[in-house]
């Protein structure tokens, strides 16, 4: 999408960087890359500077970034990165279908059992957050069992699951397109949630869909997040990972994850929480701290996100009928339209054009900050041209449904992009995309 050119920032740059981080308090850095690693020269280079500064500055920082599987290879980039202090790595091992990987182009990820590699590296203390695909041509109803074993055996707490989806101008969106399997969809690079733009090649869409929750729901009880942990610690010994907290702050953290995560659960949490205690190794206990509060915050994205939503329907035509009342005149004027697309998940679209006054802003909000709260649809809202002077009504709007911007894509003319103050933390942007049949590119 970016070309193939890759662009790297000097040590000095680096430095500069950390330097003002140190200044403003920060603990924790995350070297944001798509693989940090792709040139093994300069990678190595990089953290033998790291290994200097954090020598220098008292080991102020916690670093983690992205890599490849072929890492688990070599010996003396893992040193490196211990030394360095990388307390954890992102992977994208995608499947361990030999098949699906060739057809995504990982053959890095061949030259030795994925299992092993992981383990390799919690050998040397650094700790394996990991992205996974489902909906390869060669998938089956066999690889959502497949996934579970692997990530289950990997003892992998952050595993971020998606389905496949085709981004524009990328090699398998032309051939999805030339082999008509293109959905059409708003947000073609959102694989957070149970949809997908393709159309699966062995199995039903709704099959697709079914097996991904099904697979979210069982990762994510308590005996399983226990059960991961237990696997992870039996071979990440020696942890680098640690809370960087002052002691009162670390015992509110876990004050909290008791009560509001642990307790609320009962037996099914509290009894596999107490079974990965570390009492042998003390050191591991801010990790294992961390897993427990990523598992059970992905436990509740994946109520939130990824439930059936059948039961839904009724709520959602209910509320926006609700809505189509209160900007009805909005509505025969030409300036609002609203479109409900069902499916495995409702998207409900809603375009504003020309002039957005108070009345329909409130109303807006109200009404869909509703539907938000009490269903699992999805929404997107689109800008059109709008009149600059009330932009800031489209701020006051976005500022009210800011509570489930992971459930709301953003599209805007061109012009307006400068001038809308969207948060891409919070909400989801599709932007323009200027190649043929395209439907959008999702922005971040």
């Amino acid at each position: 999408m970016f070309g193939r050119k890759p662009r790297t920032k000097s040590l000095w740059q680096v430095e500069q960087e950390l330097d003002e981080l140190r200044r403003l308090g920060a603990r924790q850095v995350f070297f944001v890359d798509d693989n940090l690693i792709g040139n093994p020269r300069q990678a190595k280079d990089l953290l033998r500077f790291l290994d200097h500064y954090q020598k220098r500055h008292g080991y102020r920082f916690s670093f983690g970034t992205e890599v490849s599987l072929n890492l688990a290879q070599d010996e003396e980039m893992l040193d490196l990165l211990r030394a360095a202090n990388f307390g954890w790595v992102f992977i994208g091992i995608e499947s361990t279908d030999p098949v699906s990987l060739k057809e995504t182009g990982k053959t890095q990820n061949l030259r030795e059992d994925p299992l092993t590699a992981v383990r390799r590296i919690y050998a040397h203390g650094i700790d394996v957050l990991a992205g996974f695909i489902i909906g390869f041509d060669n998938d089956t109803l066999d690889t959502f069992e497949a996934q579970y074993r692997f990530i289950t055996e990997a003892g992998i707490q952050s595993a971020m699951v998606g389905l496949l989806t085709a981004l524009p101008r990328t090699p398998l969106y032309e051939r999805m397109q030339r082999e008509g399997r293109l959905i059409e969809t708003d947000t073609t690079g959102d694989n957070t949630g149970a949809t997908t733009n393709i159309v699966p090649k062995t199995m039903t869409l709704e099959t697709l869909v079914e097996g991904y929750q099904a697979l979210y729901a069982r990762l994510l009880t308590g005996p399983e997040i226990g059960r991961r942990l237990r696997n992870k610690l039996a071979y990440l010994r020696n942890p680098i990972y640690g809370s960087g907290y002052p002691l009162p702050q670390r015992l509110a953290i876990i004050s909290r994850l008791f009560v509001r995560g642990i307790a609320p659960g009962g037996l099914g949490h509290i009894v596999p929480f107490l079974r990965t205690v570390p009492l042998r190794f003390p050191g591991q206990i801010p990790l294992m701290i961390s897993d427990w509060i990523i598992g059970l915050s992905m436990q509740r994205f994946a109520a939130r996100q990824l439930a059936p939503k059948e039961r839904d329907v009724p709520g959602i035509e209910g509320r926006i009928a609700a809505f189509r009342s209160a900007v009805a005149r909005a509505i025969e004027a030409g300036r609002v339209s609203i479109t409900l697309r069902h499916g495995p998940i409702t998207r409900v679209v809603v375009s504003f054009t020309g002039l957005i006054d108070r009345r329909i802003v409130l109303a807006s909000a109200r009404y869909l900050s509703r539907l938000l709260m009490e269903t699992q649809a999805r929404l997107t809202l689109r800008f059109h041209a709008l009149e600059p002077t009330r932009l800031n009504q489209v701020d006051r709007l976005l500022d009210r449904l800011k509570a489930y911007g992971d459930r709301v894509s953003i599209m805007a003319d061109d012009h307006l992009w400068g001038r809308l103050a969207v948060d891409t933390s919070v909400f989801h942007l599709v932007l323009p995309d200027r190649t043929p049949h395209a439907v959008g590119r999702a922005g971040a």
